[in-house]
């Protein structure tokens, strides 16, 4: 989808539905509302509240406030002409589509559920942030002791504590690099052996709790709220919520909280995104002409657009000593391997499957890295400007971590065929198409639904400062 559209789509997540009321094309428009468009009212309050979340990054700050907000109120119309003709639209949602409505509505349902059970039952005098967390894990323990007492569980020792030696394999977050490397540290599955997953580690009422089942649970559970089980203790506390979020499931249903206020708007904003996405496809995507021949046309106008970017290649590794550093990069301008530097950072363990998550770690850096020129990292650029092959670089402190680097190359962006470079034509010439096609039908929309504009309402909001 194009990324004209993934806005207007976006714009519809963002706030309540718009009221459905029709004023005379002779009344006025109050100053509550911006825009009235058809049957709907684009209002003041909903303009910048979405300004706030998404509009005021959306056009450059290089231009006019007033005409930065204009654009984005064209946008709120565009979304509200576009939501009027889909509704209009017969829509079956596809198989996948509501499997996905269904998972949203599940999850939505356990939120209320627990913010009813946990949350509201919290003291409202709690002010430090410790004293917070007591109360609310104590609380979140009652409610799991509450769900699963009847159940009878028991809890096998040696199998929670075979689980959370598995886990103990892993790299501990909080030492691993970055953000981005952390939450995909975070996100490895402990190492298991296919054979050891039917173990029992649990028993109840609803019978066999299996290490395959813990580990399926402990998938789910997103990355940056995962505190690494590695203690029997620990692996038992998470199987005992595990086995409590089934129980919680049921009493969601049972409350009929599917019906709650805030979980049935949650899912007619995701429904309304998918009958939206539906009408795109169905009135603007069908615009779209890849063709060979024409793609064909496209790149020989052109060939050279399509070629790829010249970029410097290099290697870089990190240290959390500056010695460590230090002496790394003077190995390697005395000649050393990169392969001998990585060997060095990461010795491997005598376990196997430790060896195997160790030699994982040094992958990430051990492949050479691209530093394009239009790179936010404007000292490696500078660096890599002037270097020769084989340069180190470093020690570079970033965030408190030592890095080093080993410059290899400057290459020419490479000329591309017809062939290597029709991904890219096709995605060029798709966007060229769906914008003028959305354009288009937007035009014949306007005509279909009448469309006012309040510029004195919009001329009257709040100095960008005052706004939030």
């Amino acid at each position: 989808m194009r990324p004209y559209a993934i806005a207007l789509l976006a714009c519809s997540l963002l706030a309540a539905r718009p009221a459905d009321r029709t004023l005379a094309a002779t009344t006025p428009l109050p100053d509550t509302v911006l825009a009235q468009v058809g049957r709907r009212a684009v209002t003041r309050s909903e303009f910048l509240r979405q300004w706030q979340r998404i509009g005021s990054e959306d056009e450059p700050a290089t231009k006019p406030l007033r005409e930065r907000r204009r654009a984005f109120l064209d946008q709120l119309i565009d979304k509200e002409l576009l939501t009027q003709a889909a509704a209009t639209q017969p829509y079956q949602p596809t198989p996948e589509e509501e499997a996905k409505l269904g998972l949203l509505q599940l999850n939505l349902m356990r939120q209320a559920y627990y913010k009813m059970m946990v949350i509201d039952s919290l003291p409202s005098n709690l002010h430090r942030d410790d004293e917070s967390a007591a109360w609310l894990k104590a609380a979140e323990a009652r409610l799991v002791d509450r769900l699963i007492s009847p159940l009878d569980s028991h809890w096998d020792e040696p199998t929670a504590a075979f689980l959370a030696a598995a886990f103990r394999k892993l790299p501990k977050p909080k030492e691993e690099g970055p953000g981005w490397m952390r939450w995909n540290y975070t996100a490895w599955m402990p190492p298991v052996a296919l054979a050891d997953t039917g173990r029992a580690l649990g028993q109840s009422t609803l019978g066999r709790f299996s290490v395959g089942r813990f580990l399926w649970h402990w998938a789910q559970v997103p990355p940056e709220q995962r505190d690494r089980p590695d203690t029997a203790d620990a692996v038992i506390d998470w199987a005992r919520n595990f086995l409590a979020q089934g129980i919680m499931d049921n009493e969601a249903r049972r409350l009929d909280l599917a019906h709650d206020p805030a979980v049935a708007s949650e899912v007619d904003k995701e429904r309304e995104i998918q009958v939206l996405d539906a009408y795109y496809r169905a009135h603007v995507s069908t615009a779209v002409d890849t063709s060979t021949a024409r793609l064909r046309t496209l790149w020989s106008k052109d060939p050279r657009r399509y070629d790829g970017t010249p970029y410097a290649s290099f290697r870089g590794l990190w240290y959390r000593r500056f010695d460590d550093a230090a002496a790394a990069r003077a190995a390697l301008e005395n000649g050393a391997a990169w392969d001998s530097i990585l060997a060095a950072r990461f010795p491997m363990p005598a376990d196997s499957a430790e060896a195997k998550l160790s030699r994982s770690e040094a992958d990430l850096y051990r492949y050479p890295q691209a530093q394009l020129a239009t790179s936010t990292d404007t000292l490696l650029t500078r660096w890599f400007t002037t270097a020769k092959p084989d340069q180190a670089f470093g020690p570079r402190n970033r965030a408190g971590q030592w890095w080093v680097y080993r410059f290899l190359e400057r290459k020419d962006g490479k000329h591309r065929s017809f062939e290597e470079a029709r991904p890219l034509v096709a995605e060029k010439a798709a966007y060229d198409d769906e914008e003028r096609a959305l354009r288009a039908h937007l035009d014949s929309l306007r005509r279909q639904y009448p469309v006012r504009v309040n510029e004195a309402a919009l001329a009257a909001l709040p100095p960008e400062n005052e706004a939030k």
